[in-house]
C-alpha cells in the first residue's frame, strides 16, 4: 500500500530509551524512501534530536503539554520550573523561555506571560 507517510508506534513515553531506539532502528530501514516517517508518542527534546538522526521526520506527544500544565518548560539547558520564582527563588532569565518551544506558538507566548506576570 502506498501512503503519504508511515507511523512508528509502540515506542511511547515510559519505555526505556534503548528499547525505543532499537525499535526505530529496526523499523526505519523498511519504510519507503521519500515518505514521511512519524514517531508516535515521543516528546523529550533529546529524543527528537536522536530520532531525526535515525531517520524520523515528525513527532507528537502529550509530554510537553503535560509538563507545561505543571509550569515546566523545556530549554536548551534542560527543564525550567516556572513556579520556582513564586517561592522566593531568583527568576530565570527571559531568554531561557524562548530557546526551545516544541508546541504551538501560543504555548510559547503563554510561557512568556507566566514569567512576566
Amino acid at each position: 500500500m502506498d501512503f503519504d507517510g508511515y507511523a512508528i508506534g509502540g515506542v511511547s513515553v515510559g519505555e526505556p530509551e534503548e528499547e525505543m531506539y532499537r525499535a526505530v532502528d529496526a523499523t526505519v530501514p523498511h519504510l519507503p524512501r521519500g515518505k514521511v516517517r512519524y514517531a508516535m508518542g515521543l516528546g523529550q527534546p533529546h529524543q527528537m534530536v536522536e530520532l531525526v538522526a535515525r531517520g524520523v521526520d515528525i513527532f507528537d506527544c502529550v509530554l510537553p503539554t503535560r509538563v507545561a500544565r505543571h509550569a515546566t518548560v523545556y530549554t536548551r539547558t534542560g527543564t525550567l520550573n516556572l513556579r520556582g520564582r513564586n517561592t522566593g527563588s531568583t527568576a530565570p532569565p527571559r531568554t531561557g523561555l524562548r530557546l526551545l518551544c516544541l508546541s504551538k506558538l501560543y504555548a510559547c507566548l503563554y510561557s512568556a506571560s507566566i514569567q512576566s506576570g
